[in-house]
C-alpha cells in the first residue's frame, strides 16, 4: 500500500494525529450544536436530530481514542477504534445528504438554492478531509505496527 510519510507533507504523524485529533473533536461540538440549536427554537425532535447526537457522541470517541493512542504507545486498537468511526460516518454523510435531498426531506436543502450550494460544498468538503485523514490515521496505523513488529522480531 502507497502510505503517507508526513501529514501535509512537513508535519510528523504524531503532530499531525493530534490535529486530526482536534479537527475530529471540533466536528463533534458542531454536531452537538446542531442538536441544541433545534432544540432552542422548540420545533419537536426527528430522527436525524437524534443521529446528530449520537455522530456527536461517535466523534468525540473517536477523537479521544486518537489522542489516546498518541499517549500510549502501544495501543493500536484505539486507532482502529477511530478508522472505523470515520469510514462509517463517511459513508453516512454520503448517503444521508443524498437521499435526504432526492426525497426532499432535508431542511437545508429545502430552504434556497444558496442553502443547496452552500450543504453540498459542505459535504464535499467533509468528504474530502475524511478521506484524507483516513489516509494519515492509517499510514500512521501501519507505521506504528510494522514498528512494533520489528521490536517483537528482535526480542
Amino acid at each position: 500500500m502507497w502510505r503517507a510519510q508526513k501529514f501535509c507533507c512537513c508535519i510528523s504523524f504524531q503532530i499531525g494525529c493530534a490535529i486530526i485529533s482536534f479537527v475530529t473533536f471540533c466536528l463533534c461540538i458542531v454536531h452537538l450544536v446542531e442538536f441544541f440549536r433545534v432544540e432552542e427554537i422548540g420545533v419537536a425532535y426527528d430522527a436525524s436530530d437524534w443521529l446528530n447526537v449520537l455522530w456527536g457522541m461517535l466523534h468525540l470517541v473517536a477523537a479521544m481514542c486518537l489522542s489516546y493512542s498518541l499517549l500510549v504507545q502501544r495501543a493500536l486498537i484505539s486507532i482502529l477504534i477511530y478508522i472505523i468511526i470515520e469510514a462509517v460516518y463517511l459513508i453516512y454523510v454520503i448517503i444521508y445528504t443524498s437521499v435526504s435531498c432526492a426525497l426532499g426531506t432535508n431542511t437545508y436543502a429545502n430552504y434556497s438554492l444558496t442553502y443547496s450550494i452552500v450543504l453540498w460544498i459542505f459535504v464535499v468538503l467533509i468528504c474530502v478531509t475524511t478521506i484524507y485523514f483516513l489516509y494519515i490515521v492509517t499510514s500512521y496505523y501501519i507505521l506504528r505496527r510494522q514498528q512494533r513488529n520489528d521490536a517483537n522480531q528482535q526480542v
